[in-house]
């Protein structure tokens, strides 16, 4: 019997250790592209406020000039919420993510992504589904929340 425990143990001593390196190379790479979506959005944003300085702006460009500014927030707050949520389930000894901030990343992708939506090309069905489906999961988080 003893031993059998002593066998198990070993058993979730090693998933464990797994867990954490496999979450250690997610930080990694997380932090990896952070960096390069800081980098990236910044130097667009730089170029294209350069390049429009003394350009009369259309609103079309003024458009796109927005969703850009905001897509690119949103993916680099999208980025440092899977850092905090991986590294606080790394540090954890059960290693469990929490749902509520799964929900809050789901929440911020959706509207990341209802942002690059080109509504003039785009089928109505694809602005329906973004629309419904941060409906459900605002609809989640409100559900988690007033429960918990």
């Amino acid at each position: 019997m003893e031993a059998q425990k002593n066998k198990q143990d070993k058993v979730e001593q090693g998933i464990n250790a797994f867990q954490k390196c496999v979450y250690f190379i997610i930080l990694i790479l997380l932090g990896l592209l952070t960096c390069y979506l800081l980098f990236h959005y910044t130097k667009t944003l730089l170029y294209r406020a350069w390049e429009f300085r003394e350009a009369t702006l259309t609103v079309p460009e003024i458009k796109e000039a927005m969703i850009i500014g905001v897509s690119g927030v949103l993916a680099i707050v999208l980025c440092l919420e899977l850092l905090e949520t991986i590294y606080s389930s790394y540090k954890e000894k059960d290693h469990h993510l929490q749902i509520s901030q799964i929900l809050l990343i789901a929440i911020v992708a959706s509207v990341r992504h209802i942002f690059e939506i080109d509504y003039m090309h785009a089928q109505p069905l694809n602005a329906i589904a973004a629309g419904l489906g941060l409906l459900m999961v605002t609809g989640c988080y409100y559900i988690y929340k007033k429960n918990h």
